[in-house]
């Protein structure tokens, strides 16, 4: 920062780049607008990688002045792929082409290309609409992986670049597929385990889950006539597979393929907290299944607690049941899966004579 703020971009980025230190180097390749420094001939020779040696680091504001935003604009391009190209394995599992600073490194320490996609991120909505271009895979296909994995990691911005990527689709099954990873990013977020997702976020993110999980299956659906109407019901949407959520009260997470009817339960377990406030986590953040049915138990065992609560205890113990059936899903069919779902019944029945 100090060598920035003496108009010397070209010695940050020559020390950042010495080295290795990615993040800096991230920032300043990243950065939106980029800084007038940027546009200097000395920092221009820089981002090509070029021999011209910058000038002397306390004549940098007068030897080195900016020229203008277009010319900063360029450099920073220039550098970004100078640097992805040196710095990002063109295949799963290769080495970068410039070699490490000591054994190890590359894979101890995040790289280049999740420091930059980091630092997009960091600078809000405008470094984000330069990941949802692609600018930054142009410069770099063999950034495409990375992308991806740091998208998994950041659902709220994967499903945008997935409904973004819809509009670009050469077909109907490949705006359908997606649309379905954008159900699958909206879902995993709405079901994750433990984390402060808050009951209103999540709810959000499970109906828009359930909108792009429709639209996936509406673009590449098969025509439906008044005739098939008649004959049956319309065919429904097939399960979301891939998604990865909490099965227990363990939090044990697991791989599944998600529904419309269990993402609609889940929500009904969002609105049941939503309603009752004391069912949340501390701090108003959504509760898993099985505290929610601890919770209730434990009130419908109290009268003063129902009366504090301003509920029944015929209310609670209903809604006790609710939460047994429509989490029961998340069990899955394992020995493990109906184990649990035997067990949660009995606990609620024999909750209802105290009552």
């Amino acid at each position: 920062k100090q060598l920035l703020g003496l108009g010397a971009a070209e010695h940050a980025a020559s020390v950042a780049e010495a080295f290795h230190d990615f993040r800096t180097l991230a920032r300043i390749s990243a950065s939106t607008p980029p800084p007038l420094q940027l546009s200097t001939p000395a920092f221009a020779a820089f981002a090509s990688g070029g021999a011209a040696a910058a000038p002397p680091l306390l004549a940098a504001r007068s030897a080195t002045a900016p020229t203008s935003a277009a010319a900063a604009a360029a450099a920073q391009a220039q550098l970004r792929r100078r640097l992805l190209q040196q710095y990002v394995p063109e295949g799963r599992g290769a080495p970068p082409a410039a070699p490490p600073l000591y054994a190890g490194e590359y894979e101890s320490e995040a790289g280049f290309g999740a420091e930059l996609l980091q630092a997009y991120v960091e600078q809000g909505p405008n470094g984000c609409a330069a990941i949802f271009r692609a600018s930054v895979a142009d410069d770099c296909p063999a950034l495409e992986d990375e992308l991806a994995e740091f998208l998994q990691r950041h659902p709220r911005l994967s499903w945008i670049k997935h409904v973004h990527d819809t509009a670009l689709a050469p077909s109907d099954a490949s705006a359908a597929a997606s649309l379905t990873g954008a159900a699958r990013a909206l879902y995993g977020w709405g079901l994750a385990a433990g984390g402060d997702g808050g009951v209103l976020d999540r709810k959000v993110m499970l109906s828009l889950g359930k909108l792009c999980h429709h639209a996936a299956f509406l673009r590449d659906a098969p025509p439906h006539s008044d005739d098939d109407v008649a004959a049956g019901p319309a065919p429904t949407a097939p399960p979301v597979p891939g998604v990865l959520l909490a099965v227990d009260a363990s939090e044990r997470e697991e791989w599944r393929a998600v529904g419309v009817a269990a993402a609609d339960d889940e929500h009904y377990l969002l609105r049941m907290q939503e309603k009752l406030p004391w069912l949340c986590k501390a701090g108003g953040a959504a509760a898993p299944a099985e505290a929610l049915l601890e919770s209730l138990l434990a009130t419908a065992a109290s009268p003063a607690l129902c009366a504090e609560r301003h509920v029944s205890q015929e209310e609670v113990l209903k809604l006790s049941l609710d939460v047994a059936h429509k989490s029961a899903w998340r069990l899955g069919d394992s020995a493990r899966g109906r184990a649990a779902r035997s067990e949660r019944l009995p606990r609620v029945f024999s909750a209802a004579p105290k009552a």
